[in-house]
């Protein structure tokens, strides 16, 4: 991956059609050869079908994008065993480019934000990587979350939800809108993800006065590039800013700088800052340098065994970080640094059971 910021990319829909594939091929291509790409289930895990919803998936990218896609499953934290959770955040900790669609937008907030799983964008998109969220998943990147279903559906009075606020690390404070050109309704206007201009109006007013609402047609990419501070729209529609009713419509193939959707008077949040962000995902700073020295060459001993196949060397590695830990807490390191290398600790021993997963059974 290149060096500085990556990507997000905001669909209004169609993830999974013919529209998408040139671009998928086209970001993929920053990831080169050995790159991994990986599939979140998250937004849909409450779905019968969600497993059936990450098999299309990975046959797309398989059959129509040329590139593996893996998948990260963590369908929700009740039902979510501790190493399927650990197995997902290594798998997402690892990826280049990770999408993420489908399903209710509240659903994903409530199981994501009090995860690692949103610190983990942030890094990864600090790193170079690309996040690509469609539908129900772009919806949940902004400040506030519509809660479609809730109202469209069951009827509850017009409100807002919290949102991941993953772009407020970036310096955007939006609300994401997908679905914005939608004609499903036929007779009746299901416009702007199903609310139509009335409840639109409303629903505006309610959020605080220095809120852009970001509108992205369906079959739409917003591609937000922090490197080259870009922002470009591919696909068959366009996005919309959309500030105190005023809209300023913006054509697919245009190509502009990224200070279009900021307002430049406000500081922008730390990505440590926002909302969202556990201890365990905030970099390993507050601790005596010689601890993470210890900690970062015991890891390069463990996954240089790991990947030589060698058990006594990698449960070696184990024993001397869980050591390690124990000395930390007699010297009275703070429990912000014991919990991040308990996390490491822990996803190290995942990791370990992954490789030993994926070896071949030999039943001489």
């Amino acid at each position: 991956m290149p060096s500085g910021k990556g990507v997000i990319v905001l669909m209004g829909s169609g993830e999974l059609t013919p529209t998408m594939v040139e671009l998928y091929k086209r970001l993929l291509s920053r990831c080169g050869k050995k790159g991994r790409a990986t599939f979140l289930d998250t937004p849909a895990g409450f779905q019968p079908n969600v497993d059936q919803i990450s098999k299309r998936a990975a046959a797309y990218f398989r059959n129509r994008v040329g590139y593996p896609l893996q998948v990260a499953s963590f369908k929700s934290r009740e039902n979510t065993t501790a190493f399927e959770a650990s197995q997902a955040f290594s798998r997402l900790k690892e990826s280049d480019f990770i999408l993420i669609g489908p399903g209710s937008p509240t659903y994903a907030v409530a199981q994501l934000a009090q995860s690692p799983i949103p610190g983990i964008f942030r890094r990864r998109i600090q790193e170079g990587a690309c996040l690509v969220t469609a539908s129900a998943a772009a919806l949940t990147m902004g400040r506030f979350t519509l809660p479609v279903y809730e109202i469209y559906k069951v009827g509850l009075p017009l409100h807002w939800a919290e949102g991941l606020n993953i772009l407020s690390g970036f310096g955007l404070d939006l609300v994401v809108i997908p679905h914005w050109n939608n004609a499903e309704g036929g007779t009746h206007d299901t416009r702007f993800c199903f609310m139509g201009e009335t409840r639109m109006a409303t629903l505006e007013a309610l959020l605080p006065k220095d809120t852009t609402i970001l509108g992205i047609d369906e079959h739409t990419a917003c591609i937000l590039d922090f490197e080259t501070q870009t922002l470009e729209i591919s696909g068959i529609g366009g996005i919309t800013l959309r500030h105190g009713g005023r809209e300023r419509p913006l054509a697919s193939g245009q190509s502009l700088p990224l200070d279009v959707l900021k307002k430049r008077e406000r500081p922008s949040p730390s990505p440590e800052s926002a909302p969202g962000v556990s201890l365990g995902t905030l970099p390993p700073e507050k601790a005596a340098p010689d601890f993470w020295d210890r900690v970062h060459a015991l890891e390069d001993r463990f996954q240089n065994a790991v990947r030589s196949a060698d058990g006594r060397e990698s449960a070696s590695a184990l024993l001397e970080l869980d050591r390690i830990l124990w000395e930390a807490r007699e010297a009275v390191e703070s429990d912000e640094v014991i919990a991040q290398a308990r996390e490491m600790l822990r996803e190290w021993i995942v990791l370990l059971g992954i490789r030993f997963s994926e070896h071949p059974h030999d039943p001489t």
